[in-house]
């Protein structure tokens, strides 16, 4: 969506410079009266530092990042109190429950979306109706908007090429293994490498992957791991040497290899992340 375009609606053609859509729903298209005036962005990091062993100050050792608010300022071009009341229930309305994770994107970003949860309504005023008003979204589940899924490509003898977009340092990967010889499979390693390093890797012993049979690698809402087997969680597969999950960097090519036994067809897919 343009900065300043006209955008058509059920209201008729309005100038809009801004709008945001939770779960796909726009804000201003709920009505007419209702503009989005700034959107402000406030992610909350932290570093772990060290200290030099002879001189002052001190170095950078790690940043993490731990949430982001997401502020959205609010005008309601509406003076009557009564109608100002109905105006501001659909605002409410829009902003759904605080239970459940919700997808909000952001005009200024198109083909991003982040991950979270409203946290905050704003307070109606009746007697300043000129006066802003705001509503917050929080994200700590993963604290960085996701960019569209790039998908791998076979490059031949187990291995995979995914590059995933984004400027943040890393994304999850996932992918399907499904099967396809006609006996079962009970080890399979996933492994992801830059530079002929490892990043990260996986490892599962008797699996028991019947023939036919898909093993899952996937992420849910709340960004915790799941590996499923024909609907079934098969997390006491996967090896205590293990990596916690499989990454893979953001904006840059990576390699995919798995390994264990032949006659395995892969796909993988990965959403990269942007600051």
């Amino acid at each position: 969506m343009d900065n300043g375009r006209e955008i058509p609606g059920r209201h008729g053609n309005r100038r809009r410079f801004l709008d945001c859509y939770l779960n796909g729903r726009s804000l201003t298209e709920v009505d007419e009266r209702i503009f989005l005036v700034n959107v402000e962005e406030t992610p909350k990091e932290e570093c772990q530092t060290a200290s030099y062993a002879r001189f002052d100050g001190q170095r950078i050792m790690a940043r993490r990042r731990l949430s982001l608010e997401i502020t959205l300022t609010l005008m309601l071009k509406e003076w009557d109190p009564v109608r100002r009341s109905a105006l501001m229930a659909s605002v409410y309305a829009w902003a759904g429950s605080f239970q459940g994770v919700q997808g909000l994107q952001l005009s200024s970003r198109p083909g991003q979306v982040l991950l979270g949860n409203m946290t905050a309504l704003p307070v109606t005023e009746y007697q300043n109706w000129a006066r802003t008003m705001q509503l917050k979204f929080t994200s700590s589940y993963l604290p960085f908007f996701q960019g569209e899924e790039a998908e791998a490509s076979d490059l031949g003898d187990g291995t995979y090429a995914i590059s995933p977009g984004g400027n943040a340092e890393w994304c999850y990967l996932g992918g399907e293994i499904r099967n396809i010889g006609d006996t079962a499979v009970n080890t399979v390693q996933v492994e992801t490498m830059e530079g002929g390093e490892t990043l990260s890797l996986m490892r599962f012993e008797g699996l028991g992957l019947a023939p036919g049979s898909v093993l899952r690698i996937s992420y849910t809402p709340e960004q915790f791991l799941r590996l499923q087997k024909g609907g079934v969680s098969c997390m006491g597969a996967r090896t205590a040497t293990s990596s916690d999950d499989l990454i893979v960097p953001c904006g840059r090519e990576s390699r995919i290899r798995v390994t264990g036994a032949s006659g395995l067809v892969c796909t993988f897919s990965a959403r990269g992340l942007y600051r």
